[in-house]
């Protein structure tokens, strides 16, 4: 499954995306086939740009500046 949300960053807009996987256990009930439990199974997880490319590199300094001082903080 996944999961795909565009929406803004410190200002800059970005589309994000989450992947995982279900994880379904089923049971024969009244002769058919149905879900009893569902698992979700996170795997990954992106942040791209949704920009211009005209407006590329300015943003790409700026949000390399972002995400390193994150990182860096532990945020």
């Amino acid at each position: 499954m996944s999961i795909n949300v565009r929406s803004r960053l410190d200002g800059v807009e970005v589309d994000a995306v989450c992947l995982g996987r279900f994880f379904d256990r089923v049971e024969m009930r009244e002769g058919a086939w149905r879900i009893a439990k569902r698992s979700v199974i996170y795997e990954k997880d992106r942040i791209d740009l949704s920009i211009r490319r005209e407006d590329f590199r300015s943003t790409r300094r700026y949000l390399g500046a972002v995400f390193v001082c994150r990182w860096r903080d532990g945020g």
